[in-house]
């Protein structure tokens, strides 16, 4: 929500604005909605007057968060990635806006547009596998999950169209895909992955290409854990699901120790 609208993209392929206070009776109709090319699964983002949302169909759509005045609005310009954007959401940070694509790539793109109305990335990352996890920006440094690894990258890109991971992160033991968006507080980063566990790294690094987590928050042999872990207080916050047997999901709370 912002400023008073709520925006949230449907499996219609449309994004729809609502105002949050609602309208005086129980069903409410949009106060404007916009079309992209097939189903919106990843959530919008706001940054400087303008929304941002992924569509299945590949590109990431950026509108104008006032509407058109119109009940129907054209994004303001789009940025193609390789393959469909599917939970990956958009994460804007000093003009840029970040986003990771099921082509193995995270995309850079000018939180601006480039003055056309298709506009091309300033960079893009490399990754060993596809980008369901949603991309978080954190003194510089942009981290996001693939579905194999953590990868971490210079926010500044590299002086290239394309980037290598400054390093990655890997789990002790088995390894599963990293759905969730990672978490950065307190100089580590957390980031959950569907092995069960929580890993915890150091944000800065470790020196090396690959990193091993300095810690690892295990759960209960619930191998689903793609919600994104909250960092409040010194206390972590995640949730999981075995999918296989009752109870299907816990709240985990973990208090850090100095």
């Amino acid at each position: 929500m912002v400023n008073g609208v709520v925006y949230v993209g449907s499996y219609d392929g449309k994004l729809y604005a609502f105002t949050a206070a609602g309208c005086g009776v129980s069903t409410c109709a949009p106060l404007w909605t916009a079309a992209t090319g097939s189903h919106i699964t990843s959530s919008p983002a706001f940054s400087a007057g303008v929304i941002y949302v992924g569509s299945n169909d590949g590109s990431l759509y950026a509108f104008s968060a006032t509407g058109c005045g119109a009940s129907t609005c054209s994004p303001l310009w789009t940025g193609p990635t390789g393959q469909a954007i599917f939970e990956s959401s958009p994460a804007v940070s000093n003009g840029v806006v970040y986003i990771g694509s099921f082509d193995k790539k995270l995309y850079a793109f000018s939180a601006g547009g480039c003055g056309q109305s298709t506009c091309s990335p300033l960079w893009t990352g490399l990754t060993g596998d596809f980008i369901d996890s949603s991309p978080s920006v954190a003194n510089g440094i942009v981290y996001v999950g693939s579905n194999d690894l953590l990868y971490v990258f210079n926010a500044n890109g590299c002086g290239s169209s394309t980037c290598s991971a400054l390093w990655i992160g890997q789990a002790n033991g088995q390894q599963g895909a990293i759905v969730s968006a990672p978490a950065i507080a307190n100089g580590l980063v957390y980031v959950s992955e569907n092995n069960g566990m929580v890993m915890v790294f150091n944000a800065k690094g470790c020196g090396k290409s690959l990193c091993l987590p300095l810690n690892q928050l295990m759960t209960h042999n619930e191998p689903i854990v793609s919600s994104s872990p909250a960092v409040v207080n010194g206390t972590v916050y995640v949730g999981s699901a075995d999918q296989l047997s009752q109870p299907m999901g816990r709240l985990y709370v973990f208090k850090l120790s100095n």
